[in-house]
């Protein structure tokens, strides 16, 4: 799955139905979540192809970038909760902060195989050039 398909999905889960004319509110919010999302990303891929070495393993690399990255998945979940909150006002908080943890977590597990394969990847890539 893509970076752009992650963002996708995310933008589904972030949530239920999308108005027939989005408020321009609306449109801001899902620039934030789509920069925030692309922020959180950068941020794996960067760490990971830091810490794929000969000697570590890809998943101790992406474990290593999710540690590193945590302040960014932190700001996806506030944009998240910031832009459900336009379109379900009247959600309570503990309700909007739950769906925004899960719309995260959806994507977790496919944006964790991408981060394993970048380390292998890298590291594949640096072992041919040396």
């Amino acid at each position: 799955m893509t970076r752009a398909a992650v963002v996708a999905l995310l933008a589904l889960a972030a949530c239920d139905a999308a108005p027939p004319r989005p408020s321009v509110a609306g449109v801001e919010g899902r620039a934030k979540v789509d920069a925030a999302t692309k922020a959180w990303s950068d941020c794996l891929d960067t760490t990971v192809k830091a810490q794929a070495t000969p000697e570590t393993q890809a998943a101790d690399a992406a474990d290593t970038a999710f540690k590193t990255c945590t302040p960014k998945r932190a700001a996806l979940v506030a944009e998240v909760s910031r832009f459900r909150r336009l379109g379900e006002p009247n959600e309570t908080s503990i309700n909007n902060a739950a769906v925004a943890e899960a719309s995260v977590a959806a994507i977790e597990t496919d944006l964790r195989s991408q981060t394993e394969v970048t380390a292998v990847s890298w590291k594949l890539d640096h072992d041919k050039d040396n």
